[in-house]
């Protein structure tokens, strides 16, 4: 039984799909993580702007984005 093209197409965007959510997660992930602050030093790197909004909205666009994946995938599945 030959492939249908559409099927083939919905499974390669969802494959994408969970590929950039796995790489903005690790990204944001990586961007987050540093040495924290305790009583004794005081770092003010911890409230940089690249760790307190950038890495928070990356890991947040990889949630939203596997969803996506999630969702093309099942309408490739329903139009056979």
């Amino acid at each position: 039984m030959k492939p249908n093209k559409n099927t083939a197409w919905h499974h390669r965007v969802s494959m994408c799909s969970y590929a950039a959510a796995a790489i903005l997660l690790l990204a944001g992930f990586l961007l987050m993580y540093g040495e924290g602050s305790d009583f004794s030093s005081f770092r003010p790197e911890i409230f940089s702007p690249v760790r307190i909004r950038l890495a928070p909205l990356l890991c947040l666009a990889g949630y939203l984005l596997v969803p996506f994946g999630i969702m093309s995938a099942s309408y490739g599945e329903g139009n056979k």
